[in-house]
């Protein structure tokens, strides 16, 4: 598949089927954490990417897929390899999936500032922004974003909250000396309290960053949630993957893996059923590097 990829687990989604509709690493920001690697192509323009027509019979035929397989999803949810609002198709794909059950849209949240896109995001069933800094100096140092302002961002978020009317959570990713400071939380605080989310994710990062940086230890992680979970409804998320990917063939694997970065022991059961081993998938241009106590593979 070009386009859709999965199902995989996700904490705060279940079951969520992925839908790609941008290009590799095109993005509004370039994150010291991403963990597809440093931003090649950094822009605000929204346009059509790919063929919106090519991306909706996809996902129909893998939604037709799912249904005669006895198996289900939780959400159709687009995400993938760039930021999803900067395809200018995004509301169109929006209005037609819901016709294949609930749509989720986890984005940087950097465009929010723009009506068109706060309106086309309001027919979602879910929306996860995410929210690293509330600061301008902060916000620079790790989202790297192009040209943009963090103050008219959460702004869109707060304009966003007022107009749509279903589960809006804001996943917060910390950053050791980066974001994890008392006084850079409390800005984080403030700014949350503002928008007024559902929920709030607290995590750190647990597959290989772009940059040479660390994750928030569980102390800090700890203190964020005791500084921010206030008077917000706060989940701390140390494990963000429940469930099992669904993997019915090296060319679903290979799908998964250029968008989400698996862990050895994830993928291993599905290779000895093929009779396959890691050469064969390295081959392939699967990549391998260890990070922390663990080895991850990604396209």
């Amino acid at each position: 598949m070009k386009y859709v990829y999965g199902v995989v687990p996700s904490r705060r989604l279940g079951k969520s089927l992925g839908v790609n509709v941008i290009p590799r690493k095109t993005c509004s920001y370039s994150c010291v954490y991403c963990q597809l690697g440093r931003t090649t192509n950094k822009t605000i323009e929204r346009k059509s990417y790919f063929p919106k027509k090519d991306i909706l019979e996809e996902i129909v035929k893998v939604v037709k897929e799912t249904e005669k397989s006895g198996k289900s999803f939780d959400y159709i949810t687009f995400v993938g390899e760039g930021e999803p609002t900067l395809c200018k198709d995004l509301g169109w794909l929006i209005e037609k999936s819901k016709e294949f059950g609930k749509v989720a849209v986890i984005t940087n949240g950097s465009l929010l500032f723009d009506e068109d896109v706060r309106n086309e995001l309001a027919e979602c069933d879910v929306v996860i922004p995410s929210l690293d800094a509330a600061d301008q100096k902060t916000f620079l140092r790790i989202n790297r974003p192009i040209r943009l302002s963090i103050d008219k961002i959460i702004e869109g978020m707060i304009e966003f909250r007022k107009i749509f009317r279903n589960e809006l959570s804001i996943e917060v990713m910390l950053v050791k000396d980066y974001n994890d400071s008392n006084a850079v939380l409390s800005k984080i605080k403030n700014a949350l309290e503002r928008i007024n989310p559902d929920k709030v994710y607290l995590m750190t990062f647990t597959r290989p960053p772009a940059e040479k940086v660390e994750p928030a230890s569980n102390s800090r992680l700890l203190q964020a949630y005791s500084i921010i979970g206030e008077k917000l409804n706060v989940e701390l998320i140390i494990n963000p993957e429940q469930g099992e990917f669904w993997i019915n063939s090296l060319d679903d694997l290979i799908s998964i893996l250029k968008r989400h970065p698996m862990r050895k022991d994830q993928i291993e059961g599905f290779l000895k059923k093929l009779n396959l081993d890691i050469k064969t998938i390295k081959n392939l241009g699967v990549k391998e590097v260890k990070y922390k106590d663990n080895t991850f593979f990604f396209a």
